[in-house]
């Protein structure tokens, strides 16, 4: 299987310095997007750690079955959460820092994917792109309570979830909710994956 592919970060218009980091290994069809978050408490760093471990962790995934590496893809998430907690508890300057992650590992004919916060990835279907994943976010929760429609959470700009994971990072281990799907992968498939934005 062969891949194109091309990535670019920017700081965009609302923020001074960025926090994203992403990672592309073509030959093994692992392309990983992460978002840090706590700013001065060391995003940057919470994101390339993310991308470092993440990769490391899920090693090859030749030879497993389709669970088998969906729980690869669980832990290697699970075990750069692990790292960046550990880091904020010997770290002084490092506390409330965090990332969100989105793994995506193209297969011959299927993906997985794995994510944590609110980066995204999209497919190519037809003439538009089609979100696969499913924000981890306080918006996202007020359009699945209703109390949003998906068209005024396009317009909300909330940072609040970010600052409020931050602080939850600050005051325990939390138990990452880490999203890990499979589906199928047509041939001459076009695969993006994005952070927030912010």
């Amino acid at each position: 299987m062969r891949f194109s592919c091309a990535a670019r970060t920017d700081t965009g218009i609302v923020r001074s310095g960025n926090e994203d980091n992403y990672l592309m290994l073509a030959d093994r069809g692992v392309f990983i997007v992460a978002d840090g978050m706590g700013g001065h408490a060391a995003g940057e760093v919470a994101s390339e750690m993310a991308v470092r471990i993440v990769s490391r962790e899920l090693g090859t995934l030749r030879g497993l079955t389709d669970d088998q590496a969906g729980e690869r893809m669980r832990q290697a998430v699970i075990e750069a959460n692990s790292a960046i907690f550990d880091r904020t508890l010997t770290e002084h300057d490092k506390r409330g820092m965090g990332t969100t992650t989105t793994a995506l590992i193209l297969l011959p004919q299927r993906y997985i994917l794995g994510q944590v916060g609110d980066s995204r990835a999209y497919l190519l279907r037809g003439d538009h792109f089609l979100q696969v994943t499913k924000d981890h976010s306080y918006v996202q929760e007020q359009v699945d309570l209703g109390l949003l429609t998906p068209e005024q959470a396009r317009g909300y700009f909330c940072n609040e979830y970010r600052e409020n994971m931050a602080a939850e990072i600050r005051r325990r281990h939390p138990q990452v909710r880490t999203v890990v799907d499979l589906g199928a992968l047509l041939r001459r498939a076009i695969a993006a994956s994005a952070s927030s934005g912010e």
